[in-house]
């Protein structure tokens, strides 16, 4: 609807708490605002809007109604650009309204592929190791830049031997080690766990020899 058409603004209530203005058009319709946007500036009560002053405002409240499911789904814990951006999509949020919020949940540090996937593969090798071709299949995943989970796996196992991480693994399943039979089954394991031949037969060969 344009200026000729008569949509204006009805009334204008500032939710502090929020930090959000609450717009109610002419046509029925309400809107809600960052504070801070740029389209918020002169609005006032009675003002007739341009149709360029319309679609601005519909675009402002569709980032903050983005924005703020951003919040709620990371309030519950971290998430990669890709998963929020499939969300979001999901959701009905046009591509650019999606591209623009999440630039700057990025530029605030609030979203980062790197940091997520540093806290993930930590965590993973702390409590259930895997090998770097595991860890680097799950966080390309997550949709995680190829080069950024190369750097980010090859740091972690620099700081991490892989056969001790292996061996740990190992430990877990309770495997007998000292039968052909078993030695092939732990091989099996180590592989769906993403560890190379020589980590995996370094940690099978000091598992037998703890029994032996």
């Amino acid at each position: 609807m344009n200026g000729e058409e008569g949509l204006s603004v009805v009334g204008i209530v500032e939710d502090k708490a929020r930090r959000a203005l609450h717009i109610d058009l002419s046509d029925g319709s309400s809107l809600e605002l960052a504070i801070d946007a740029d389209e918020a500036r002169e609005l006032n009560p009675g003002l007739v809007l341009s149709a360029e002053q319309g679609e601005g405002l519909r675009v402002a409240d569709e980032r903050k109604r983005a924005a703020r499911q951003v919040f709620r789904w990371l309030d519950r814990r971290a998430r990669t650009r890709a998963d929020l951006q499939r969300r979001l999509y999901e959701k009905g949020y046009s591509q650019a309204c999606i591209g623009g919020v999440l630039d700057g949940f990025e530029k605030q540090g609030l979203v980062d592929d790197r940091a997520f996937a540093e806290r993930f593969g930590l965590e993973r090798l702390r409590n259930r190791p895997v090998g770097p071709r595991w860890l680097h299949g799950r966080l390309r995943q997550e949709g995680i830049d190829g080069e950024v989970v190369r750097s980010v796996v090859a740091g972690l196992f620099a700081a991490h031997d892989e056969s001790e991480l292996a061996l740990r693994a190992l430990r877990g399943r309770r495997i007998d080690c000292t039968q052909e039979a078993g030695r092939q089954k732990a091989a099996r394991f180590l592989n769906s766990r993403g560890f190379g031949n020589p980590a995996s037969i370094e940690a099978i060969q000091t598992l037998r020899a703890e029994v032996d």
